[in-house]
């Protein structure tokens, strides 16, 4: 009988890459299914985002060593090499007997036992060959970059036509692995070093951020979101490139702001809380539910500046004030988060075409609100330029009632410069990939 964890996961898999599925919530839908927790959910997680992760590496060697090539293999029988080969090559912790025996077990269970046989073979012929799989190598360097980052050719060159060779591997390597996980501290509810001392207390591993206040790193949390110190109120979980952003925002007490793209709300609590809970921060989003959430979150962190509402960022608003400060965090291709989506770099060049003319919309519409001498923020989490910095030149070109505006002195570690009005971060050990300029309504 095939281990029902494995056997999700296949499931989940097939859901992603056959339907479209969000990693995420397709995660979360098996892990409530199948009534997973603890070590169980640990292993599901880390064999699904892995095997998304390493997807092209993975169907490369399956195409090598599977003598129908991958093909002629049914979806069913893909997924199913596609987990025991991430468990052979990149998971130690799993036997090698494990991987196969539970691979042919899979494939039954999908009820496909004539491919039992070629399951079997292929895991057996990598683990002889794992010190040397390819040994004819590649036929292209691009084939060969494909191979090593799992990454779709277009997104190597794009990064290394952007960013340089050198600087676009560090970017790719720091794309594959598990995330860092940052939080931020409510100081409307605590301090860092009281929160800091609570999670050690469990033994969690926290790392206090020298340069950005209520700001740490935790390591081997375990599902955080079940914690008391969550259920309190005490953080709320953001990387340090969205704390970074909301920072550069500098809103003020008693501001008006506007947060036009706003859920989950990570940005929107962090700039409310650097309001001190006074003035009015409006956190809007297109769809209903994802409204909720940012109630939820504001509730549960005792943000009573924070006003959630609906509310369609290509539209003006005549109900939405003019504002101190603008928030336009527009939706992008995403290639600054592989690594919490991988599924994301395995859209194609066709699929976010029409991004850019969409984020100009946006932008446009995000201008509107801002009140003369009030601040315009536009950000994205991809490092693509085409969604960056050539869409902040492109908005200046066509509106000469906004300048670029230096960023604030509370992100100063992360300038170059102190006159900086655009910040680019790339994707490393501790930030995911971002872009962010700042404008001034002159």
């Amino acid at each position: 009988m095939a281990d029902r964890v494995r056997k999700a996961v296949c499931d989940g898999l097939l859901q992603v890459t056959l339907h479209g599925g969000y990693s995420n919530l397709v995660l979360r839908q098996l892990l409530k299914r199948e009534a997973l927790a603890g070590k169980e959910a640990a292993f599901a997680s880390a064999l699904l985002y892995g095997s998304l992760e390493r997807l092209l590496t993975l169907d490369k060697i399956i195409d090598a060593y599977a003598r129908p090539g991958i093909a002629r293999l049914s979806p069913q029988v893909v997924a199913v090499l596609r987990v025991s080969l991430y468990q052979l090559l990149y998971l130690e912790s799993v036997p090698d007997y494990s991987a196969v025996h539970e691979g042919v077990e899979l494939v039954r269970a999908y009820g496909q036992p004539q491919a039992a046989g070629l399951i079997n073979g292929v895991l057996r012929s990598v683990i002889r060959s794992r010190g040397n799989l390819f040994p004819k190598g590649f036929a292209t360097r691009e084939e060969y970059l494909e191979y090593r980052f799992s990454c779709p050719y277009w997104i190597i060159d794009m990064l290394t036509q952007r960013y340089g060779e050198e600087e676009a591997k560090v970017i790719l390597a720091n794309s594959l692995g598990a995330p860092p996980l940052f939080v931020r501290v409510n100081p409307l509810k605590t301090d860092t070093q009281t929160l800091a001392g609570r999670f050690r207390e469990k033994n969690i591993a926290v790392l206090v951020h020298t340069s950005l206040p209520n700001c740490i790193c935790l390591m081997d949390a375990g599902n955080i979101y079940d914690s008391e110190e969550f259920k309190e109120g005490l953080f709320h979980v953001q990387d340090l490139s969205s704390q970074i952003c909301s920072l550069a925002v500098e809103a003020r007490p008693g501001d008006t702001v506007l947060d036009l793209c706003a859920a989950p709300g990570g940005k929107s609590f962090t700039m409310a809380q650097e309001m001190e809970n006074q003035g009015a921060l409006y956190s809007l989003d297109l769809y209903p539910a994802k409204v909720g959430l940012i109630r939820e979150g504001a509730e549960r962190l005792g943000l009573t500046a924070v006003r959630p509402g609906q509310n369609d960022a290509l539209e003006e608003n005549p109900s939405l004030p003019l504002a101190d400060r603008v928030l336009c965090d527009a939706p992008c291709s995403g290639f600054g988060i592989i690594r919490r989506k991988p599924e994301i770099k395995y859209k194609t060049r066709e699929q976010i075409a029409s991004l850019p003319a969409l984020q100009a919309k946006i932008l446009d519409s995000a201008s509107r609100y801002v009140k003369q001498g009030g601040r315009l923020v536009y950000s994205t989490c991809t490092l693509n330029p085409a969604e960056n910095e050539e869409q902040a030149a492109a908005f200046l070109a066509r509106h000469p009632d906004f300048a670029p505006a230096p960023l604030p002195g509370a992100i100063a570690p992360y300038k170059k410069s102190p006159e900086d009005t655009a910040l680019t971060l790339l994707t490393n050990e501790h930030s995911d990939g971002f872009f962010l300029q700042a404008f001034t309504r002159l």
